[in-house]
């Protein structure tokens, strides 16, 4: 597998990135927010959401009463597509029952879907978030809100 860091091509393998990816926290409170892919160079070091969108997404969760290190945060794709482009449907598919397997050992009350990508894999249909928005799915048994990534929000 290569991935790019500062424009510079590195080659990672799949122990390498697994090993990376289980360094982060595990945090159950209940909560679990689902992001598509952030930077490989934050992943790694296990700091999803960090800059303004990170700043962001701490004062949202402030206002509801949580801290972020009360949330777990998976990520859609467990790799960085190029250039950080938008995941294919075939990447995404590739990655989800890596998803499907965090979410059913966490068994969260409540799954927050934070971008178009998570909502669609986890509600199970396309559409556009201010469409998906102010509804409760259910995803096995936990409740399921979608709404927008705090980046889409900065924009």
């Amino acid at each position: 597998m290569t991935a790019s860091i500062s424009g510079r091509s590195a080659a990672w393998s799949t122990r390498a990135l697994l090993g990376a990816f289980l360094r982060m926290p595990l945090l159950t409170a209940g909560v679990v927010f689902r992001i598509h892919w952030q930077a490989l160079k934050l992943w790694i070091k296990g700091v999803p959401f960090v800059g303004a969108a990170g700043k962001l997404l701490d004062r949202l969760l402030g206002e509801i009463g949580i801290q972020r290190r009360e949330v777990y945060i998976a990520n859609v794709l467990k790799c960085r597509p190029p250039e950080n482009r938008n995941p294919l449907p075939h990447e995404i598919e590739s990655c989800s029952p890596y998803l499907k397997r965090q979410l059913a050992t966490l068994q969260p009350r409540i799954i927050c879907c934070l971008g178009k990508f998570a909502a669609e894999l986890l509600v199970g249909a396309k559409g556009t978030i201010a469409g998906m928005r102010g509804t409760v799915y259910r995803y096995g048994d936990s409740k399921l809100i979608v709404t927008y990534h705090p980046a889409a929000c900065l924009r």
